[in-house]
């Protein structure tokens, strides 16, 4: 498992997973668009719409588009809106045949699965150091309190 944040980067010859920024993927795009190597693309977090997101998600759609049919591409968001996201896909699958079934061109079924994982909200207790400092039988100095 590997990391890459703008010139940072921790990898090696064994490295199968890589984590990194929508820019830095961005760059990879545009040295080699096809992703040679990467099986698997998966993106976090797509409902943060920033622009290099969004980029990533016309450049990985105009992928599909061009029949790049090695790569699987996962979008994962805590609070997505994942229709919005499906309509956008379908139009380059239906042109690809990436659907695994054999069937292309602009009538074909398209079938693109989407995962819904029931979340749960856990309470959240809010301490200040007043706080701490009771529990650990200490006092603030006369003066320091503001």
């Amino acid at each position: 498992v590997g990391y890459q944040v703008r010139f940072e980067r921790a990898l090696g010859p064994g490295t199968r997973l890589l984590f990194v920024t929508p820019g830095v993927l961005l760059r990879r795009l545009q040295e080699d668009p096809t992703l040679p190597g990467v099986g698997c693309l998966i993106l976090d977090e797509v409902h943060e719409r920033d622009v290099s997101t969004d980029f990533v998600l016309l450049v990985v759609k105009q992928l599909l588009l061009a029949g790049c049919s090695h790569l699987r591409v996962i979008l994962m968001s805590a609070t997505l809106q994942a229709d919005g996201f499906v309509r956008y896909f379908e139009e380059a699958l239906r042109g690809s045949s990436a659907t695994g079934k054999g069937e292309s061109g602009p009538g074909a079924s398209v079938e693109i699965p989407c995962v819904q994982v029931e979340g749960r909200a856990h309470p959240v207790a809010v301490f200040f150091l007043e706080h701490a400092l009771q529990w650990a039988g200490l006092q603030l100095e006369q003066g320091t309190r503001r």
